[in-house]
């Protein structure tokens, strides 16, 4: 059997924050978001996506956070995102599954998402973590996107291929999406 794992993970304290933070509902009034913050998020979401999809990682680029962009070259980050159009074929339109909101010393929110390729059977699925500084100041702390070849997921038994796909961190609505799509 063959097992193909593509991935790219830009790692940052918000790993961490992650790991300790438990989520919040988007109106708990402990800790969750304005209606400002929802309302940038979704916004920065959609952009950053829709520059995915035209191919424009420069602009993806300036929605990182100072960390982030401390640890990742604009040029190593345009090489990963090429890698991935190379291995779909095309640019994914990537659709957002779930948020989940983590409050901590500042607040974040994580953005699930999928995206299915129109020429090639796979599917693109990860996240977005988003980093409120403040009321205002917002930056991409963390991105991670996998490719999952329904074509090698059909290879694994029935009953492994929650255990295979958990490799890639997706949602599990998206894992969900992808069984269903691999039978």
């Amino acid at each position: 059997m063959r097992h193909y794992v593509t991935k790219f993970t830009i790692l940052t304290t918000a790993l961490f924050i992650l790991a300790c933070a438990s989520p919040v509902a988007a109106d708990d009034p402990k800790g969750g978001p304005s209606e400002q913050q929802k309302q940038m998020l979704q916004t920065l979401t959609t952009k950053f996506f829709e520059f995915n999809l035209s191919g424009d990682y420069a602009s993806q680029y300036t929605m990182f956070s100072l960390p982030l962009a401390e640890m990742l070259s604009f040029q190593r980050y345009e090489r990963l995102q090429s890698d991935i159009v190379q291995r779909t074929d095309t640019p994914v339109k990537l659709n957002p599954v779930e948020i989940s909101w983590y409050p901590n010393e500042n607040l974040f929110a994580a953005v699930d998402f999928a995206g299915k390729s129109d020429t090639k059977p796979v599917v693109v699925c990860g996240y977005l973590v988003w980093e409120f500084a403040s009321e205002i100041e917002v930056g991409l702390a963390r991105v991670e996107q996998n490719i999952v070849d329904l074509t090698l997921l059909a290879e694994v038994a029935a009953d492994k291929r929650i255990d295979y796909l958990q490799e890639f961190r997706c949602n599990a609505l998206v894992m969900r999406s992808i069984l269903a799509l691999s039978n």
